[in-house]
């Protein structure tokens, strides 16, 4: 593939040019596969690119190829090939292990070595009035989805020797809100099973978990537009140290460093990305 292009990180990140040099880091994930559940949209899609970018094999596993995003037209697959990548699409569903042990079959011909349980759902309701149905949808994806992506993946990295994989928690898992319990608690568990992935899979795997903050993403209702809009009007619980809500590509530097030997020595860590929000 030649060099790899440029990966920048924060919000002048972008795609297509002639260095990877970020100040005294540069990440090059050449002749490595990353397989990302749930790429299509929001930050999966951002991780994606990146990845793409840095010289990655990317492989989107997500029940549909095309963006929900407002801003994003063309399915994150064919965005990475059009920039000179290589990438493809799974269909997969997380909440059934089989799906998810096809998607890393397909992308472990080659090796696979980074594994990005990133697919989730968001709920907002009232403890006393979540449904069953509403309560096993959202711990499906968001539980039962990251445990057998760690569970596939892991199988398939300790065969090979080694592999990382980085899964997507959130502030949630340790800030209570009002109506929030259901999601809040399907991401601290996603927390601890990394903590216990990390520690079975230890030394050849590592496992690490990423936790964003306020950021403007399509989740559930409304446009990542109206969630900015929101957040410039003053709509959330306290300030954001930094001065602004998330975007997906804030969670780009901290991914590729958990995924690269730059981050050799870590692994059954949360990485907090939230502009400072629990600081206050």
């Amino acid at each position: 593939m030649g060099a790899p292009k440029a990966v920048r990180v924060g919000n002048d990140y972008s795609l297509g040019g002639e260095s990877a040099d970020m100040g005294s880091v540069t990440f090059d994930f050449r002749d490595e596969t990353v397989l990302i559940t749930g790429a299509s949209s929001g930050i999966g899609r951002a991780l994606a690119l990146a990845f793409g970018a840095a010289g990655a094999r990317v492989i989107n596993a997500d029940v549909t190829p095309e963006p929900s995003d407002a801003d994003a037209t063309v399915p994150t697959h064919d965005r990475i090939v059009d920039d000179g990548g290589m990438a493809a699409y799974v269909e997969t569903d997380v909440t059934d292990p089989a799906a998810i042990e096809r998607a890393v079959e397909v992308a472990d011909q080659d090796g696979l070595d980074v594994m990005i349980n990133n697919a989730g759902v968001h709920l907002e309701s009232p403890f006393l009035e979540v449904s069953p149905e509403a309560f096993d949808r959202v711990h499906a994806i968001n539980v039962r989805g990251t445990f057998f992506g760690c569970q596939a993946a892991g199988r398939a990295m300790l065969a090979a020797g080694g592999g990382t994989i980085v899964n997507l928690a959130s502030i949630s898992a340790e800030m209570a809100k009002p109506d929030q319990a259901v999601y809040e608690s399907s991401k601290a568990a996603i927390q601890m099973l990394t903590r216990s992935a990390a520690l079975e899979f230890a030394p050849a795997v590592r496992v690490n978990a990423l936790a964003p903050g306020r950021t403007a993403t399509e989740f559930g209702d409304g446009t990542a537009a109206e969630r900015r809009a929101s957040v410039e009007r003053g709509e959330l619980d306290k300030p954001i140290p930094l001065g602004r809500s998330g975007e997906p590509e804030d969670l780009v530097g901290a991914c590729l460093l958990l995924a690269s030997e730059g981050a050799s020595y870590v692994t059954g860590e949360t990485v907090f990305v939230d502009g400072g929000f629990q600081v206050i």
